[in-house]
C-alpha cells in the first residue's frame, strides 16, 4: 500500500482522465433526459406528426403488388432500402413499424452523439448544440428519415481530414438517400489532397447505385425523384411563398391552400405563378454563386482549403438550396444541425459558429411551433387567427435567410486570398 491508500504499481489517475469521465457522464445523462422528453412529446402531444411513417409502412406493405419501380418514387431507391430496414425488423419481431422506425432514428441519434463525444475538447460545444437542437425540432426529428443524410454529411465533416475516402463514401451514400448532398461533392473534392481518389470513390459508388436502381426498378426510377420535385407547386412553408402567405392572412378568400399529390400543402392564387418564377431565378442565381465558390476553391492547391471555409461553404450550400426552393419542409433543418454540430469540432473560430448554431436552434424552435402546433390555422382554417401562425412562419423564414447570408459571408471571407 502507498501512503495515500493506493495499490503499489497502480496507474495513477490524472486530471484529463477525470475530465473524460465527467464529460461522458453529463453527455450520457443529457442525452437520456432530452431524448426521453422528446419521445414523450412524440407519443403524446405531437403524435400527429407520424403520418409520414404510416405512409412509408403502407407503401412498403404494397411493394410486392406494385413493384420497386412504383414504390416511394419521390425518393431515391437507396432511401427505400433505408426505410425497409425497420420494416423488416418489425416483421421479424412482431413490433409495430412506427415504433421500430422511431427506435432506428434514436439509434442514429445516439451513434452520432457518441461520435461527437469522441472529439473530446472541441466536442463539448458541439454536444451542447446537438443535445439541444434535436429536441428543438420536436417529434419531427424522429418521425422523418432526414437524420440519415444529415448525419452522413456530418460524418464527412468529421472524417474528411484523416479518412478522405471514407468521407467520400459517406457523401455518396448521402446523395443516394436524398439528392441534395450532391451540392457538396465539389467542396469535398476541393478540400482534400487526394482529389482523384475521393472523386473515384464518389463516382464509383454513384455508378453502382444507378446500376442497381436500373436493374431492380427500371431506368425511369433513376430520374423519378427529380421529376417528382419538378412537378410540385409552391409549398406554403417555403421562403418564396412568404409574400402570399402574409397576404392570405389578411384576405384569406383570395388564395387557396390545398393538400397536393406531393403530400404537402401548396398555395394557389394571384401572384403564385410569379413567385414560382422568382424561385426558379433565385435557384439559378444561387447555383451561379456556388459555381463561383467551387472555382475559387479548386484554384487553391489540393488540401489548401481550410476547414473553416469548407464548413461554412457546406452550410451556405444547403441553405441556398433550401431558401430559394419552392419546397421547404421543417425537417429540412435536420440537414443543417448535424453538419453545424460536426463543424464545431473542426473550425478554428468556434465562437462565431457557436453563435450561428444558437440562431439555428431558434429557427428549429420556430419550425416546431409552425408544425405541428400552428399548422391548422396556417393551412386549414384562415378564419381562426392565422396571423399568429403566419407571423411565426415569416419570422422562421427571416431567420433562415439570415443564417444563409451569414454563412455566405463567412464562406466568402474564408475564400479570400491569404485566408485559406
Amino acid at each position: 500500500m502507498t501512503d495515500d491508500g493506493g495499490m503499489l504499481g497502480a496507474t495513477p489517475r490524472n486530471a484529463s482522465d477525470d475530465a473524460v469521465v465527467d464529460s461522458s457522464v453529463w453527455v450520457t445523462w443529457g442525452w437520456v433526459v432530452t431524448r426521453l422528453a422528446l419521445l414523450t412529446v412524440l407519443f403524446t402531444l405531437e403524435s400527429r406528426v407520424v403520418g409520414d411513417i404510416t405512409y412509408f409502412g403502407r407503401s412498403l406493405a404494397d411493394l410486392p403488388d406494385v413493384g420497386l419501380g412504383r414504390t416511394l418514387r419521390e425518393y431515391p431507391l437507396l432511401a427505400v432500402g433505408v426505410l425497409a430496414v425497420p420494416w423488416w425488423v418489425a416483421r421479424l419481431t412482431g413490433l409495430v413499424y412506427g415504433l421500430v422506425f422511431v427506435l432506428a432514428a434514436l439509434l442514429v441519434d445516439g451513434a452520432f452523439t457518441a461520435a461527437l463525444a469522441r472529439q473530446r475538447g472541441p466536442g463539448r460545444v458541439s454536444l451542447v448544440v446537438w443535445l439541444a437542437g434535436v429536441p428543438a425540432m420536436g417529434a419531427l426529428a424522429y418521425a422523418r428519415f432526414d437524420l440519415v443524410p444529415g448525419v452522413l454529411v456530418a460524418a464527412v465533416v468529421l472524417l474528411h481530414a484523416r479518412h478522405p475516402r471514407v468521407a467520400a463514401l459517406c457523401l455518396a451514400l448521402a446523395v443516394g438517400v436524398k439528392l441534395w448532398p450532391v451540392l457538396l461533392v465539389p467542396l469535398l473534392v476541393a478540400r482534400v489532397r487526394d482529389r482523384r481518389g475521393v472523386l473515384g470513390v464518389i463516382v464509383g459508388t454513384g455508378v453502382v447505385l444507378v446500376a442497381a436502381t436500373t436493374l431492380l426498378a427500371g431506368a425511369a426510377r433513376v430520374w423519378s425523384p427529380l421529376a417528382y420535385q419538378s412537378d410540385r407547386g409552391l409549398q406554403v412553408e417555403s421562403v418564396v411563398a412568404t409574400p402570399v402567405m402574409l397576404a392570405r392572412s389578411v384576405h384569406g378568400a383570395t388564395w387557396t391552400v390545398g393538400y397536393a399529390s406531393s403530400k404537402a400543402y401548396e398555395i394557389s392564387g394571384p401572384g403564385v405563378h410569379a413567385l414560382l418564377l422568382v424561385s426558379t431565378v433565385l435557384s439559378a442565381g444561387s447555383a451561379v454563386v456556388l459555381l463561383v465558390a467551387w472555382v475559387r476553391a479548386f484554384r487553391l492547391p489540393a488540401g489548401a482549403l481550410t476547414s473553416d471555409a469548407f464548413v461554412w461553404l457546406v452550410l451556405f450550400s444547403v441553405l441556398a438550396f433550401t431558401c430559394t426552393s419552392k419546397v421547404l419542409s421543417p425537417q429540412y433543418l435536420l440537414w443543417l444541425l448535424p453538419v453545424a454540430a460536426a463543424g464545431l469540432t473542426v473550425v478554428s473560430d468556434r465562437a462565431v459558429l457557436g453563435r450561428w448554431c444558437a440562431v439555428l436552434v431558434v429557427a428549429m424552435v420556430l419550425s416546431q411551433a409552425v408544425f405541428p402546433w400552428l399548422y391548422g390555422p396556417l393551412v386549414l382554417d384562415p378564419g381562426s387567427a392565422p396571423w399568429r401562425a403566419t407571423a411565426t412562419l415569416v419570422l422562421r423564414n427571416l431567420v433562415l435567410v439570415w443564417l444563409m447570408v451569414a454563412a455566405g459571408r463567412r464562406a466568402s471571407a474564408a475564400l479570400r486570398p491569404g485566408q485559406s
